[in-house]
């Protein structure tokens, strides 16, 4: 019983002991939970109050764009209404200046178009070879055909003669009379006129690839007594041949009309001439003059009738009967009647005419009356397929009049056989 006691002692001693280390692990707990707590709760005040400064940071960061925002978009807006009223005044400086240049442009075109009707009518006009143009117009006339051999009531150039013109190149320019028609267009002086190719919306329009569509611009103008071309290239590929000179680009060329021997747009097969219609009126009235005078009896024919019959062909058969008739006073003499070449006397002198009338050609009644035996032509065989030397030798020899060397050659001419 004595061992059983003290051990209860020491066991009830150790649970003692036991009992005080709990408290005291206890007690140093709760201490430290405390500490914990304190430290936790130090640490959570510092955060809100950082917090609270980041908060007051952003605010005042906010508060400081939204003005700085404010500023940038006053200054933009100041910024943006002076550029608009350094425009507004740069385009009012601009439009009066506009505006004066529009009066002075406008003025210059008055006094353009004031001066262009004091010279002439400012229009242009197509006039076909049977046309009647008027004595008191000075029209220049291009020659379509010129280089080129034309089919009969057709316009022949001195220079034409070579190649048989061909149909089907002309039909939309042209109109159709046994063949084929040469086209002419009227130069009014003082007035331009652009040459180029057909549908490019100008004055003269040729049928040919190698044109530009304004390939060159083309006037008359009178200087003194002297008719005057001016012409200016534009720049065509091909370019503008005048006396077998090429036109530089941008560069007029004035020249003397009656200097002026041929002309050639670009590659195209046809050759153009101006045809001074003042002159030939001119030519018209000098035999008259003879006749009147009493000298053109024994002259023959004169260059001047050449190219009447030239000038006048395509008319009615009573103006060629009247030709014929003009003839026949020539070949009739100053003598009347009774002269040498008369086919007869009295009432049958009439049916004698009329038989010889039908008879010779008018070569051969020209010839008849020159005196002087008909000569075969070499280029009257076949007109077609007549040599191009043949029918040149022959517009030479009809260019130069008898003993009238000084006289102007003929512009144009026409061939017998086509009469």
């Amino acid at each position: 019983m004595k061992t059983f006691g003290r051990e209860v002692r020491n066991l009830a001693s150790r649970i003692d002991r036991s009992d005080e280390r709990y408290l005291t692990m206890k007690s140093e707990l709760e201490k430290s939970h405390q500490v914990l707590c304190s430290a936790l709760q130090r640490d959570l005040l510092s955060c809100q109050a950082d917090l609270q400064k980041l908060q007051a940071s952003l605010d005042e960061g906010k508060k400081e764009s939204e003005v700085s925002f404010q500023a940038q978009a006053e200054q933009q807006e100041k910024y943006n209404l002076d550029l608009h009223e350094r425009a507004v005044a740069r385009m009012d400086e601009h439009r009066e200046e506009f505006q004066l240049a529009q009066q002075r442009v406008h003025k210059e075109l008055e006094q353009l178009e004031a001066w262009m009707v004091r010279q002439h009518s400012n229009t242009i006009e197509y006039i076909g070879h049977d046309d009647i143009m008027p004595c008191d117009m000075q029209l220049m006339t291009l020659c379509l055909f010129a280089g080129r051999r034309i089919f009969t009531d057709a316009w022949v150039c001195a220079t034409a003669g070579h190649d048989s013109a061909k149909s089907d190149q002309r039909a939309e320019q042209s109109r159709y009379v046994r063949g084929i028609r040469a086209r002419k267009w009227s130069f009014q002086l003082g007035q331009s006129y652009i040459v180029g190719r057909s549908g490019g919306c100008v004055d003269i329009e040729i049928e040919h690839n190698s044109l530009s569509r304004k390939h060159c611009s083309l006037a008359i103008t009178q200087v003194d007594d002297d008719l005057i071309l001016v012409a200016l290239d534009h720049g065509s590929t091909n370019g503008t041949f005048i006396n077998k000179s090429r036109l530089e680009k941008g560069v007029g060329l004035k020249m003397k009309v009656a200097d002026v021997k041929h002309m050639v747009f670009g590659e195209c097969e046809n050759g153009y001439k101006f045809l001074v219609k003042e002159q030939e009126e001119s030519l018209v009235e000098k035999p008259k003059a003879q006749k009147a005078q009493g000298t053109g009896a024994s002259a023959g024919p004169s260059q001047c009738d050449l190219h009447v019959d030239a000038w006048t062909r395509g008319n009615t058969d009573a103006e060629a009967g009247a030709g014929a008739g003009a003839a026949a006073k020539r070949k009739r003499g100053p003598g009347g009647s009774g002269g040498p070449g008369s086919a007869g006397g009295g009432s049958g002198g009439g049916a004698g005419g009329e038989k010889n009338k039908a008879g010779p050609n008018r070569r051969e009644r020209r010839a008849a009356a020159r005196g002087e035996a008909p000569r075969p032509d070499a280029s009257k065989s076949s007109w077609r397929s007549a040599a191009p030397e043949a029918l040149a030798e022959r517009v030479s020899k009809k260019a130069r009049p008898r003993g009238d060397s000084k006289q102007d050659a003929l512009d144009i001419e026409w061939p017998e056989e086509w009469k």
